[in-house]
């Protein structure tokens, strides 16, 4: 293989922590809430398998449900690989949420000459971040994320990536202004879906989704976008379309618990 992924374990988060609750509640659209499989992290291991294929690699992401830089974990796992032997022909491929960018991390995340980061921030206001995300941070995540683009290099790629629903839809065009402030290289446009996998007990998000009855909003505001992205010079790549061919299952939203906003601990 020239293309490699790895998923860290779904447990390892600091939204929510390793294992989430009512006070201590992970992301609204995140599995992480519901019952799932808590897989032992077997990370190192995987990336002791993977070490003998990067010398053919051009391309390593590493993600999945979890928070790469959360305890270093993504820097452990480059260290595993030996990363640093092979980093002018492998691209980094990695998303984050954006919390856990200190000072210190983003020194090490800088040192790869070669990466593309996602974050994901999912709303354009403090107020619509705190109920998808539960925490308090838009503002510290904005300016992490800034502090990032003022540094890197050529080579090194951050993208927005945001995923649309009707908690955030009115919100496309802040996300464009956003992407503009802290200098990304693009915002990428996606659509929220529900995030069951086949397990029970998943509250039904359906309500909050694309469908037929609310297409024209999310056909509306993804228009304002790139009109919006198109005067002030904003990259956007929409990787599903923002309109409705067939419905979503006949499924009604149950009640969705949203406690009020927690600092979070950056570490």
């Amino acid at each position: 293989p020239i293309r490699m992924e790895m998923c860290l374990p779904s447990t390892h988060c600091n939204i929510g922590g390793e294992t989430p609750s009512d006070d201590n509640p992970a992301c609204l659209m995140c599995v992480r809430n519901f019952k799932f499989h808590r897989a032992p992290d077997r990370s190192l291991e995987i990336a002791s398998h993977i070490k003998p294929h990067m010398p053919r690699l051009i391309e390593l992401f590493i993600g999945g449900v979890a928070e790469p830089f959360w305890k270093d974990k993504i820097f452990s796992v480059l260290s595993v690989l030996d990363f640093k032997s092979h980093a002018d022909h492998i691209q980094l491929r990695t998303v984050t949420n954006g919390t856990t960018l200190t000072q210190q991390t983003i020194n090490k995340l800088l040192e790869i000459p070669r990466f593309h980061m996602y974050a994901s921030i999912d709303a354009g206001s403090s107020d619509t971040f705190r109920k998808l995300r539960r925490i308090d941070a838009y503002d510290k995540i904005k300016s992490n994320i800034a502090e990032v683009c003022r540094r890197k290099s050529q080579n090194q790629v951050v993208e927005i990536h945001n995923t649309i629903n009707l908690l955030n839809v009115h919100e496309l065009v802040n996300m464009v202004r956003d992407a503009k402030e802290m200098g990304v290289n693009s915002l990428g446009l996606n659509i929220t879906h529900n995030p069951g996998f086949g397990y029970q007990n998943i509250p039904d998000l359906n309500g909050i989704l694309l469908n037929p009855s609310n297409a024209h909003l999310f056909e509306e505001w993804h228009n304002k976008a790139i009109d919006e992205a198109k005067k002030i010079g904003v990259h956007i790549t929409t990787y599903k379309k923002f309109s409705s061919e067939k419905p979503e299952p006949e499924l009604k939203l149950v009640s969705i618990s949203l406690p009020a906003a927690k600092p979070v601990r950056m570490l």
